[in-house]
C-alpha cells in the first residue's frame, strides 16, 4: 500500500556542534525520511523585494516517488506550482519520470521538453527547495561536521502538530535541494545561515521550517 505523508512548510525568506540538542531525535527523523517510499508536500513561500517593490506568493504541491531507480536525485516527482504577485503570476507543472523531464506552463500554453537532466535542473523546482530530500541529506552532514551547529529550542505547535524545534546553523553555506551547498572558498567569510526545523513528535517527520 502506498504511503503518503503530508506536511505544510512555511518559508520566510549563533558555532559549537550541538548545544543541549537531543540528536537522537534527528537521527530517528532521518531514518523515517529514508524509509519513505512516497510522499506529498505542500510548500508556501512569501517573497518580498523592497528594492523592486515586488511581492510574490508561491504555492507548490510536490509528489515524490522514492522507488525510482534514478541516480541523479533518487526520486521521480511532479511539482505543481502557482505564483501570484504584483508583477508576476502563473501556473506550471514540472515532471520527472526518472529518465526524462518536461514542464507545462499553463498561462503560456506551452510544454517545454528536451530539458537537460542534471542535479541543478531537476532540483531547482520550487517544491524541491528544503524538501525531505534536502533535510535527510543535510542533517547527517551537519551532525558530522563541527563547523555547523544544531541547537534544540523549546517545543512548539506547528499547524496544530506538537513539534520538537531545532535551529540548524550552517557556516559558509546553505541547505539546497540535494543537501548542503557551500559558498566558493574564495568568498567564504564565516557567514552563518539559519533554518528553524520542526519535527512532529508522533511521526518524527518534519512538520515545517522557517528559512531566515
Amino acid at each position: 500500500m502506498k504511503r503518503y505523508t503530508n506536511i505544510l512548510l512555511l518559508l520566510i525568506s549563533t558555532i559549537g556542534f550541538s548545544q543541549n540538542a537531543d540528536l537522537s531525535i534527528l537521527e530517528k527523523s532521518v531514518e523515517k525520511m529514508n524509509a519513505l517510499k512516497y510522499f506529498t508536500m505542500t510548500t508556501e513561500i512569501d517573497l518580498y523585494d523592497p528594492f523592486a517593490d515586488e511581492n510574490h506568493h508561491i504555492l507548490s504541491q510536490l509528489y515524490c516517488d522514492f522507488t525510482s531507480k534514478d541516480t541523479l536525485i533518487g526520486t521521480k516527482f511532479v511539482d505543481n506550482v502557482k505564483i501570484e504577485g504584483n508583477n508576476k503570476f502563473g501556473k506550471s507543472t514540472k515532471v520527472f519520470n526518472g529518465k526524462s523531464s518536461f514542464t507545462i506552463e499553463y498561462d503560456k500554453k506551452i510544454i517545454l521538453t528536451g530539458q537537460e537532466n542534471n542535479i541543478n535542473t531537476l532540483s531547482n523546482s520550487w517544491g524541491m527547495v528544503n524538501s525531505f530530500l534536502s533535510f535527510k541529506q543535510a542533517i547527517p552532514e551537519m551532525m558530522s561536521n563541527s563547523n555547523h551547529s544544531i541547537i534544540q529550542q523549546k517545543d512548539t505547535i506547528v499547524n496544530k502538530i506538537d513539534s520538537y524545534t531545532f535551529d540548524l546553523i550552517i557556516k559558509d553555506g546553505y541547505i539546497a535541494s540535494t543537501g548542503i551547498k557551500y559558498i566558493h572558498k574564495e568568498y567564504r567569510d564565516g557567514s552563518l545561515k539559519k533554518i528553524k526545523l520542526f519535527i512532529d513528535k508522533k511521526s518524527l517527520l518534519p512538520s515545517g521550517y522557517i528559512d531566515y
